[in-house]
C-alpha cells in the first residue's frame, strides 16, 4: 500500500464556492462560475462566517495572547489591529492571568460583567489588578478592523506597569475569505459544512425547490454539528461522594 505521507490538504475561497454552486445547480460538472456568481458566493460565505463565530469555545480557534505593556495609572486598553494591543480582537474572553517577568508567577484575574464594574465606586484606584471586564468587538474606524476594550480593576500601579504582563485566554474571530485564493483557518474537516453550509444560503437565491433545498439545509446541519462536536476540548472529570445526613439532622 502507497500513502501520500501528508496531511496538508485545504481548499481555496474560489474551490469551496464553485462545489457549492454545483450543488444548487448554478453550474454543471467542469464549469468555472462567473466572476458574478462568485463575488454573491463569497458574501454568503463571510456571512456564515461571522453567524458560526456564535457557536462559541471550538477547541482549535482559542488563542493565548501576551498583552504589554501595561501603563501606570491606564486601566482601559483598546485591543484588535492597529489598537493599543495589536492582535485581532478576541470576540470573548474566557481566562485572564498577571504574568511576573521578574519572579515567573502568575496572578489570576476574575472576569467580571460590566453592571458588576459599574457598581465600582473608586474605579481609578492603583494597585495590582485582581479584575477584569472586556467590552466585545465592534467595527470601528474607516477601515471596519474590529476592536475591543479591556479594563482592568485596580488601575495598574507602576510596580505592576513595569514587571507585570497581562495574558488572555480567548476565541479568535474567524478570518474573512477575501480572494478567490484565501484557504481557510478552518481543520479541514470543516470543508464540508463550510461547501454546504453556503449551497443552502444560495438554495433560496437560486431558486432551488423547496423538497431539494430541505435535503441541502439537512445535509448542511448534519456536517455543521459533525465537526462543531469534534472540536470540544476535552476536559477533567472529578468525582466525589455526595455528603450523607442522618435523619437528625447531623
Amino acid at each position: 500500500m502507497t500513502t501520500s505521507l501528508s496531511n496538508n490538504y485545504n481548499a481555496t475561497r474560489d474551490q469551496l464556492l464553485t462545489r457549492a454552486l454545483r450543488i444548487v445547480g448554478a453550474i454543471g460538472q467542469g464549469e468555472t462560475p462567473s466572476s458574478t456568481a462568485l463575488t454573491e458566493a463569497a458574501q454568503a460565505l463571510n456571512d456564515l462566517l461571522y453567524e458560526w463565530n456564535t457557536d462559541g469555545m471550538d477547541q482549535w480557534n482559542l488563542r493565548v495572547y501576551t498583552c504589554s505593556p501595561l501603563v501606570a495609572g491606564t486601566n482601559s486598553y483598546t485591543i484588535g489591529t492597529g489598537s493599543t494591543f495589536n492582535f485581532p480582537a478576541p470576540l470573548k474572553i474566557f481566562q485572564a492571568y498577571l504574568h511576573d517577568n521578574t519572579t515567573g508567577y502568575d496572578s489570576p484575574l476574575i472576569i467580571i460583567d460590566w453592571a458588576t464594574y459599574l457598581q465600582y465606586s473608586n474605579k481609578a484606584q492603583q494597585g495590582t489588578p485582581n479584575q477584569l471586564v472586556y467590552k466585545t468587538p465592534a467595527a470601528i474606524g474607516a477601515t471596519g478592523e474590529m476592536q475591543g476594550t479591556i479594563t482592568l480593576v485596580l488601575t495598574p500601579d507602576t510596580t505592576t506597569a513595569n514587571n507585570k504582563s497581562l495574558v488572555i485566554y480567548g476565541q479568535k474571530p474567524f478570518d474573512d475569505f477575501d480572494s478567490s485564493t484565501n484557504t481557510l483557518d478552518f481543520p479541514p474537516y470543516w470543508i464540508n459544512a463550510l461547501v454546504w453550509g453556503v449551497a443552502a444560503q444560495l438554495a433560496y437565491e437560486y431558486g432551488v425547490g423547496l423538497a431539494e433545498r430541505s435535503m441541502i439545509a439537512k445535509k448542511a446541519d448534519t456536517h455543521h454539528e459533525a465537526a462543531l462536536s469534534f472540536g470540544t476540548e476535552e476536559g477533567s472529570i472529578y468525582l466525589q461522594p455526595q455528603p450523607a445526613w442522618d435523619g437528625d439532622g447531623r
